[in-house]
């Protein structure tokens, strides 16, 4: 299980959010800097499901990131943002084996030259 809080850097500060809630495999933290109009969740859910093509069960692993910055001046609007992604793995295997090739992929996508600039210059 997560712990309560949870530690996650941006713009290289690190920002302590707080569980604010727990419900069936899933959890929901908050970070709130007041003073600047920063706000951000995080919502970590897991699903299971059987696939009706292959009659395989599936275990989906969410993790979903929302930012807001309201800005201290009220003449721009606020910014609104959100990244998720999201682990679908069968049920069956060894979980260390499924860690490992989803892991390799990330990396992998990652290690492209500039992979997030491309992906947001719509690049495919």
């Amino acid at each position: 299980m997560f712990s309560d809080t949870l530690s996650i850097t941006w713009a290289s500060v690190a920002n302590t959010f707080t569980r604010i809630n727990q419900d069936k495999y899933s959890s929901e933290y908050r970070f709130a800097d007041v003073a600047n109009g920063i706000t951000a969740k995080l919502f970590i859910r897991h699903t299971s499901y059987v696939n009706k093509v292959d009659g395989l069960s599936y275990d989906r692993h969410n993790v979903e990131f929302q930012f807001v910055d309201a800005n201290t001046v009220s003449t721009i609007p606020a910014v609104r943002l959100k990244t998720y992604f999201v682990f679908e793995v069968p049920t069956l295997g060894a979980l260390s084996d499924q860690v490992q090739a989803l892991s390799d992929m990330v990396s992998s996508f990652l290690a492209i030259s500039n992979a997030e600039v491309k992906l947001f210059n719509w690049e495919s």
